[in-house]
């Protein structure tokens, strides 16, 4: 396991120290803290990601999608209507 530069027994070294220098009661509220914080940023970077894909999604229909430049959709052209 290497997570930023640090492995997995590194890891645990720094848990433990944190662990010694908070106490319990207060690792345990960090720890819950850190968690917490964690799923927001995750579920941030899902919106996020969502949010463009969509965009992504938007852009191609609209390339895909015919674009008439005179405006004229649902509307008769004189040419084609047989009442003029």
């Amino acid at each position: 396991m290497n997570l930023f530069g640090v492995g997995g027994f590194e890891l645990i070294v720094v848990l433990v120290i944190g662990f010694l220098a908070l106490g319990p009661g207060r690792s345990i509220d960090a720890a819950r803290t850190v968690g917490k914080t964690w799923r927001d940023l995750r579920d941030t970077f899902n919106e996020i990601i969502t949010a463009v894909n969509l965009d992504r999604i938007d852009r191609e229909t609209e390339s895909n999608t015919p674009h008439d430049p005179t405006g004229s959709v649902g509307r008769n052209k004189p040419e084609d209507s047989d009442s003029v």
